[in-house]
């Protein structure tokens, strides 16, 4: 069975209890479809204690439990009945995912109770894109920055949506096309700098105390309080707010670390490394200066703002000049701080929903589909084919005599190539031929690359 660690400090209820070891805990578990380049339908992946269990059953399990959860709150709350064959679902995947992930979560979804045609999968920057164009405006909030951006996107002005969420940092450029949707001018693309990149500096401060390997030393003998450790770091995160941090630490940890000698307990270990003089530990907190606790965030601003600034690089982007920051790490004053400060340049918004901007903006695509409606086509795709051989041109070594025609063997055709703008509902048609005239079927396979021409 699944199971998730619970928030409740009220765990002692009568009854049998379940032994650990016959569970799970599969933590932030999304970003391993993007690791496994060999994403397949027996693909399995590891729970937080190494036991393995498969993909596919992990993810439908999560979202039939939304959808469950949905459907059980909207029949509470509203009178009259709601049947599933009326609802459509929009599930939305980062944009660093490739095609394989994302027909992984179809198949996935589909699993879980989902019928295919009533299920649209969105990328989350365009998502956030759309929310910010259509929602967030709607909200008219008597802000300089608002009606300026509202001024822009009337103007049909270049904006970047850039999102910030616990995994990833997806990216897109749009501006609003003449009929009033939106047009994608650069592929929603992403990187692994969301915030998990923070709390994996983090654990590299707790190794650095309590040696290389204590963390795992430690979730195997006191899993409850190694998940308490980054849950009250989690919170300082969220609460920071430029002054000293303290963070509460299990006193099973200090208890851990004083079975080395050579380390004794926290506050000796801390004085033998670089944090001698700014990180205390006392009544069984950590204490942090700013400068410390900042330090934990500096790969992902310094990725998050050269990755930004890589796009704008272009010279295509020339005219942006306008940034707008969603998702649940852009709350951080840390991040907001220290992207504005290295692109001063540009003008940063970010809307005081934020956390939500992904969900809300789903909610509005799932009505309106076609809100955006040209897209850049992240890959090249096309088919293999044989055409004629044209000497002088095409190399010997894929001459073939094919029913007494030279042909060229093992050619890419492209169907779309790379930055190809692509309009909802574009279709293109090709004829090929068989080879063999009497042949009623033939095998096609698609190919997909991330060259432009390859």
């Amino acid at each position: 069975m699944a199971e998730r660690d619970s928030d409740s400090e009220d765990d002692e209820d009568e009854g049998p209890k379940e032994n650990c070891e016959d569970c799970y805990y599969f933590h932030r578990f999304k970003m391993l479809l993007h690791r496994d380049e060999r994403l397949h339908r027996n693909t399995e992946i590891e729970d937080i204690n190494g036991k393995r269990m498969k993909a596919m059953e992990i993810f439908s399990i999560s979202i039939k439990h939304l959808k469950n959860s949905v459907m059980d709150i909207m029949h509470q709350q509203i009178a009259f009945k709601i049947l599933e064959k009326d609802i459509d679902y929009v599930l939305t995947v980062p944009t660093i995912w490739g095609d394989a992930a994302k027909m992984f979560m179809r198949e996935t979804s589909v699993k879980a109770g989902i019928p295919s045609d009533q299920l649209t999968i969105a990328l989350e920057p365009e998502a956030a894109s759309i929310y910010c164009q259509y929602m967030y405006l709607e909200q008219k909030y008597d802000k300089e920055r608002d009606i300026t951006f509202q001024k822009q996107v009337k103007e049909k002005s270049k904006y970047m949506v850039v999102d910030l969420g616990g995994g990833t940092v997806d990216i897109t450029v749009h501006k609003q096309a003449d009929d009033g949707t939106l047009e994608e001018l650069f592929p929603a693309t992403g990187e692994p700098l969301g915030g998990t990149s923070v709390d994996d500096k983090f654990a590299d401060f707790l190794e650095t105390i309590g040696g290389k390997g204590v963390l795992n030393k430690f979730k195997e003998r006191c899993l409850k309080d190694h998940l308490d450790i980054f849950r009250n770091f989690e919170t300082a995160k969220r609460a920071y707010n430029g002054t000293k941090v303290r963070i509460k630490i299990p006193a099973n940890f200090d208890s851990l670390i004083k079975e080395d000698k050579t380390r004794g307990s926290i506050s000796k270990a801390l004085r033998d490394t670089q944090y001698t003089d700014r990180v205390t530990y006392a009544n069984g907190k950590l204490a942090l200066e700013s400068s410390v606790f900042e330090e934990f965030f500096k790969k992902a601003v310094d990725g998050i703002s050269i990755f930004i600034e890589n796009i704008l690089a272009r010279k295509s982007f020339d005219d942006v000049r306008t940034i707008i920051m969603v998702g649940g790490f852009s709350k951080s004053s840390i991040i907001q701080n220290e992207i504005k400060n290295k692109l001063s340049p540009y003008r940063i918004i970010i809307p005081e929903e934020a956390g939500l901007a992904v969900v809300k903006g789903d909610v509005y695509f799932g009505h309106v589909p076609n809100a955006i409606s040209r897209r850049v086509s992240l890959y090249t795709y096309g088919i293999q084919s044989w055409p004629e051989y044209t000497p002088g041109i095409d190399p010997p070594s894929k001459k073939i005599d094919v029913n007494g025609t030279m042909r060229c063997k093992d050619v890419f055709f492209p169907l779309v190539q790379r930055g190809e703008q692509i309009s909802v509902g574009f279709r293109k048609s090709q004829v090929f031929r068989s080879f063999k005239p009497n042949e009623s079927e033939t095998e096609c396979a698609i190919y997909v690359s991330d060259q432009e021409n390859p």
